[in-house]
């Protein structure tokens, strides 16, 4: 029987879970005291044993510790049993006994016969030989060789294809020209421009030095607002003249852009005129190849049509000759049939006798097959009844475990989804479950399960009738046997709102309910998960009569 844990252990821990876990350590030679508090000798004796079986040695009760110890978490669903393969059917011989021949001539055995048959064959075989006409394969002479060859070597040296020593730099060229960006000009750029400016500059500044010393002379030698003004005129006029060159530059600049540019076109058509000069000397010597080889391929077929039309002359005139002996072996081979089938034909009464003693044979050889065939399957089936008898067996273990596990787990809650409360013991407390009448045990089992009801439908009085226990007992049509009371939802849809069971509604306040697939325990018990079409989810609590709203 497997055994089971429900929770992880360590220093300080209390309750029936450290009592299970001391119990164990002392079945391994620690003495403690098993008063469910997880001391420092518990702590001690753990860590030792953790240290003896290869685990982690922290003190702490965990997975690892409780695996190794032979527990399973009441988490885990009991696994099922592993029963091996059915034993395998039998090999039987299912070849059916050959029937005997029933050809009459194959056993004539007399001297007449035996020479008939033996000249027979002989002749036969020689027909056999010599029906279909064969002639030797076709080999060429020397001089069809010679042409080949001389053809071959032809074909092998064909020019390779063309490869351009020009294409790199064309499309260089290329790319220039397409990608050259388009003119323009700007006057600040230009350093051309720079040098006029900085000498215009100094000519104004020169003539405005000028002009104000012209102003002062007039004036005495002294400085004046209007000396000042006739000389910043000057020097702006120097710079106004500055202006005039811009448009001179401009010109000059669209020249040097459009000389560049006839430059790379010019290169272009140089490297264009080398590129074709080398691909037409490439095909002169491609043409020149093509002329040879025709010449050679003529060359061939001349030598070749000359020593086959000699070939074919001399296959005719040979099968001419073969023709005319085949005949004759078709003649001999005529003559040696009817010698044999002639002596055959003596024998027919005697082979009769040999044919039906070749069937008793048989029918007894098969009679045999077929009883032994029978003893296999005798065998197999024996065999297989057995390992069907200890299948069953393992089932019922890990049934057993199964319900010893979910009891372990059922001792691990105080209340479970319906408020149902559970004793010490691990049993229902019968007077939690609302609508039960606690003194009537005929429903419950000796671990407070509830135990299974079989629906036998309508009893002769019109109410519903199960069978418990080989008990038969009745309740008014829809009344639920374990709560005694009734779903309203039972008599949705005319009266055919039940499942097969006659008290569970197959609807939730009139919607119905369809199978998901998916399956969870409620009340130790597993149920159906049901959905409506709108997407809720329920499960059926049988202690409350009612469907609950389920969230995986």
């Amino acid at each position: 029987m497997l055994k089971y844990y429900s929770s992880t252990l360590e220093k300080g821990s209390k309750g029936d879970e450290v009592k299970k876990w001391q119990s164990f350590l002392n079945s391994q030679g620690y003495n403690l005291s098993v008063d469910g508090d997880f001391g420092d000798n518990t702590y001690h004796a753990t860590t030792d044993w953790q240290s003896k079986n290869g685990l982690g040695v922290d003190g702490i009760v965990g997975k690892n510790t409780w695996s190794k110890a032979g527990y399973t978490s009441i988490d885990t669903p009991t696994p099922a049993p592993n029963i091996g393969s059915a034993p395998s059917s039998p090999t039987f011989n299912m070849t059916p006994t050959q029937k005997p021949g029933t050809d009459t001539t194959q056993w004539d055995n007399t001297e007449k016969g035996q020479a008939a048959l033996g000249d027979y064959n002989a002749a036969k075989d020689k027909a056999d030989g010599y029906g279909d006409f064969t002639y030797e394969d076709y080999v060429e002479s020397d001089a069809v060789k010679d042409a080949g060859d001389a053809l071959k070597d032809h074909i092998a040296g064909k020019p390779g294809d063309y490869q351009s020593k020009w294409q790199a730099q064309l499309d260089d060229l290329m790319g220039k020209i397409m990608n050259r960006e388009k003119f323009s000009y700007n006057f600040n750029e230009d350093p051309l421009y720079a040098q006029y400016k900085d000498n215009y500059i100094r000519q104004g500044k020169m003539a405005m030095a000028d002009t104000m010393g012209q102003a002062a002379a007039m004036t005495g030698g002294y400085g004046s607002s209007w000396a000042q003004s006739v000389g910043q005129q000057a020097y702006q006029q120097s710079l106004e003249d500055l202006n005039d060159v811009i448009p001179e530059l401009y010109a000059m600049a669209l020249d040097r852009y459009t000389r560049e540019g006839q430059d790379l076109l010019t290169q272009y058509g140089m490297v264009a005129d080398r590129e074709d000069l080398d691909y037409s000397r490439y095909r002169d010597l491609v043409a020149d190849y093509l002329t040879e080889r025709d010449y050679l391929q003529g060359r061939y077929d001349s030598e070749k049509g000359f020593d086959y039309g000699k070939y074919v002359d001399d296959r005719n005139m040979d099968y001419t000759l073969h023709a005319d002996g085949y005949q004759k072996l078709l003649d001999a081979l005529g003559i040696a049939r009817d010698d044999y089938y002639s002596g055959a034909d003596m024998h027919y009464t005697e082979q009769a006798n040999k044919n039906s003693d070749a069937w008793n044979h048989y029918e007894a050889d098969e009679s045999a097959r077929r009883d032994e065939n029978e003893l296999l399957q005798q065998d197999y089936q024996n065999r297989f009844n057995e390992w069907e008898v200890n299948s069953d067996e393992a089932w019922r273990e890990a049934e057993w475990d199964e319900n010893q596990r979910r009891y372990e787990e059922s001792k691990t809650a105080s209340e479970n989804s319906s408020g149902i409360k559970i004793n010490s013991d691990g049993t229902v407390d019968l007077s939690s479950i609302p609508g039960i009448n606690t003194s009537d045990a005929t429903w419950f089992d000796k671990n407070g399960q509830f135990k299974s009801a079989e629906y036998l439908g309508p009893s002769t009085d019109g109410k519903s009738s199960f069978r418990i226990d080989g008990k038969t007992v009745t309740y008014p049509i829809g009344t639920n046997p374990y709560t005694q009371t009734e779903n309203p939802d039972i008599h949705n849809f005319n009266g055919e709102g039940a499942f097969k069971n006659g008290y569970q509604p197959n609807n939730v306040g009139g919607k119905k309910l369809s199978k998901t697939g998916i399956m969870d325990y409620m009340n130790g018990v597993e149920q159906n998960i049901w959905e409506t079409e709108d997407g809720t989810l329920y499960i059926w609590d049988g202690l409350q009569n009612k469907y609950l709203i389920y969230h995986e």
